[in-house]
C-alpha cells in the first residue's frame, strides 16, 4: 500500500465500486490489491495517510503552494505534489491571504 500513500498521501481518494484492469488503482496496486480495497471501500472517499519516506523533504511549502496555485493546480494536486495534506495546503493559503478561511 506504500504506492497508494506515495501517490495520494494526504488526500481523499474516491474508491470505485468495481475494479477495472485499466483503472488507476489496478495500475498502481495490481488487480488483486485493488479488488481488496474496492471490496472494503467501494463507492466511498477515503483519506490516504502520508508516506513521509517518499514526500519531498526540505521543500519550502510556503512558497510552493502559491506558485502551484497560480498554475491552477487543485488543492489535492498541490498536496500530492508536495507530499503534504490538503489541510496543510489550505492552512498555507489562509496564512498567505491573512485569513483563516481560504477559498
Amino acid at each position: 500500500m506504500q504506492q497508494l500513500a506515495a501517490r495520494f498521501g494526504g488526500t481523499r481518494v474516491y474508491v470505485p465500486r468495481t475494479v477495472r484492469e485499466e483503472g488507476e488503482l489496478a495500475r498502481l496496486l495490481g488487480v488483486k490489491a485493488a479488488g481488496q480495497i474496492t471490496a472494503l471501500f467501494g463507492g466511498e472517499r477515503i483519506y490516504v495517510p502520508h508516506d513521509w519516506e517518499s514526500s519531498i523533504k526540505k521543500l519550502n511549502w510556503r512558497s510552493e503552494v502559491p506558485r502551484l496555485r497560480a498554475k491552477h493546480f487543485s488543492v489535492a494536486r498541490i498536496a500530492r505534489t508536495l507530499g503534504c495534506s490538503e489541510r496543510h495546503v489550505y492552512k498555507i493559503m489562509a496564512s498567505a491571504n491573512g485569513s483563516s478561511h481560504p477559498r
